[in-house]
């Protein structure tokens, strides 16, 4: 895919007690939308709206190349690191980072998909259990890191990975993941919904916002 857009929600739910990094940051990452875009060979875009009391609080980010930019609400754009825990945790639902570094190396042997339509597009629908998702990366096995990860690479007992990969082209056009983990007794849970669409869209253009 030279280009693509893309729209989903995340949704992180900590159980009390939860032993991680962002658990000050519970109650921004309840409800994420999402929106972007990717430009080949190495440009992106996301707008990401998170819950508030007054409404959603908004946070844009762009990459391209080497270079990383981002800016809160209306404020002005700004040269970033792209560090920290908000921006690691939305930077791994763009589609190409979830796809090198969880997808691809799902193994599908074993799994027979089957035929459906989604968002207009013939896809074939993988779905993936606990089992067949042990030792795999990234968001859906042992590399998860922080809490949830068990010895050994297994996956959290309770993931659940849908994937719907394009008859024509072979790129997913729906990633759904429901995860549980938890190191209290408590469950703590992870979902993502994620749309990819105007693939080799020929109006996407990213540049540098400032």
């Amino acid at each position: 895919m030279n280009a693509y857009r893309f729209n989903g929600r995340f949704a992180l739910t900590l159980a009390p007690g939860e032993s991680s990094q962002v658990g000050a940051l519970r109650n921004l990452l309840s409800d994420v939308a999402f929106t972007g875009a990717f430009q080949s060979p190495d440009s992106s875009m996301m707008n990401v709206k998170f819950p508030g009391d007054a409404g959603t609080q908004d946070l844009e980010t762009a990459r391209v190349g080497e270079k990383f930019y981002q800016r809160t609400g209306q404020g002005a754009w700004q040269q970033s690191t792209g560090a920290g825990p908000i921006i690691g945790a939305i930077s791994r639902v763009d589609p190409l980072t979830l796809c090198n570094e969880s997808i691809a190396q799902v193994d599908t042997s074993g799994v027979t998909p089957v035929a459906e339509t989604v968002n207009g597009v013939p896809a074939m629908h993988y779905t993936f259990g606990p089992a067949d998702l042990a030792g795999s990366p990234g968001f859906f096995g042992g590399d998860r890191g922080g809490s949830g990860s068990q010895a050994g690479g297994a996956a959290p007992q309770d993931t659940h990975l849908e994937v719907w990969i394009a008859t024509q082209g072979g790129y997913p056009v729906r990633i759904m993941l429901a995860s549980g983990f938890g190191d209290t007794g408590a469950t703590s849970s992870l979902k993502v919904v994620l749309d990819i669409n105007d693939v080799n869209g020929s109006d996407i253009s990213i540049k540098a916002p400032i």
